[in-house]
């Protein structure tokens, strides 16, 4: 028999968490009443060596039921939505793209040039461009790179001044930052080989979403894409399944979060350390 479920606002939820204990012991006793129709959701994303778990209710949906009426968001809490997607998905696209033989990059401009915005992003195509010439003229695989244009007000100046921030695929590091100042003259190039701690690239990652959401903020109002990827990338790999996590343990999880490592170690087999 096929059983259909409809999925649980779980982050309505998860913003009720953080108002308090209170209205996260209401959220708990509200989760236990639907126990005969409702099931566990564990949703599984893989990005390089970090696996995220989302673990919320869904519910059975009999013939001939309807769904109930959506509230409208508020500005706010969609803007907060649309960040934390972002921040996902950029942390995601580092993590299961790039390693700590991979570079991440800082590309300026001299004092004398401080290009339009226009300009910038050309510069920073062109860029690419000679990378990817330089790469094939050393037999290296195909380039994979993701980057942002970010600016910085210079005090008492109406002048913007722009600067790169790009994670790209592993090559000699004395190369990449000679290629940059070939294709500006007088501009400067920060390199490093990337450091992975416990969560990854995620540090890297968070900083280009605060570099997003400057200019996001900087750009309110026009609906335009502020970060740039190869079309190479690989996209993490998601999994759901209502079969994994009993009601009770999900129950376990919800009432002792910092409690919970044994639950999630014979779930994955002791393949993953819980962070």
């Amino acid at each position: 028999m096929l059983v259909k479920y409809t999925d649980y606002d779980y982050e309505k939820i998860y913003n009720k968490f953080i108002l308090g204990e209170q209205e996260r012991e209401n959220c708990i006793r509200e989760l236990a009443s639907y126990r005969p129709r409702c099931k566990i959701k564990v949703k599984t994303i893989q990005s390089g060596d970090i696996l995220e778990s989302d673990i919320y209710p869904v519910w059975e949906r009999g013939k001939g039921a309807t769904r109930g009426i959506k509230k409208k968001r508020t500005t706010e809490s969609v803007e907060k939505h649309n960040e934390m997607m972002a921040r996902k998905q950029i942390v995601r696209l580092i993590n299961e793209n790039f390693s700590k033989n991979d570079l991440k990059v800082e590309l300026t401009y001299p004092d004398f040039y401080l290009p339009t915005e226009e300009r910038a992003r050309a510069d920073m195509r062109n860029y690419i461009r000679r990378v990817k010439t330089y790469r094939k003229q050393n037999n290296l695989p195909e380039m994979k790179y993701l980057y942002i244009v970010e600016y910085a007000d210079e005090e008492h100046v109406k002048k913007i001044r722009y600067h790169h921030h790009i994670a790209m695929s592993k090559m000699d590091r004395d190369a990449a930052e000679e290629i940059w100042m070939q294709t500006i003259k007088g501009a400067r190039c920060s390199c490093d080989r990337f450091q992975p701690d416990d969560y990854g690239l995620e540090g890297f990652a968070r900083y280009l979403v605060k570099c997003e959401r400057k200019i996001a903020h900087k750009d309110k109002g026009k609906n335009r894409k502020r970060w740039f990827g190869s079309r190479n990338l690989k996209k993490p790999k998601v999994n759901e399944s209502v079969t994994k996590l009993s009601l009770r343990k999900a129950n376990e999880i919800a009432k002792q979060p910092d409690n919970c490592e044994e639950i999630f170690r014979k779930m994955y087999k002791d393949k993953y350390r819980l962070l």
